[in-house]
């Protein structure tokens, strides 16, 4: 089972033009902040995925493997959040 689309709003576009957007260092990617999240623990655990379509291909493959306080990937973090909205089939 995953998370049924059904469950979660649709989000809107992102219309935005990003040579607007200020620039960041490359570091800012992966910075932590006191809980140790990184942007994608963030955007993963709230299922921005306009977000994450624009921020994955930016990371370094060692972004994916940085735990935050709770021993927890950003892609174990999501996964825990989706199962946590996904009902029992008795409770439904």
């Amino acid at each position: 089972a995953g998370c049924v689309s059904a469950t979660i709003p649709a989000l809107p576009l992102l219309l935005v033009d990003l040579a607007s957007l200020p620039r960041l260092p490359p570091s800012a990617l992966t910075a932590q902040n006191t809980a140790l999240s990184t942007p994608l623990h963030w955007a993963a655990l709230n299922y921005h995925l306009p977000v994450l379509e624009l921020l994955c291909p930016l990371l370094p493959l060692s972004a994916f493997d940085i735990k935050n306080h709770h021993g927890k990937t950003a892609v174990q973090e999501a996964e825990e959040a989706c199962e946590a909205m996904v009902v029992s089939e008795e409770d439904q």
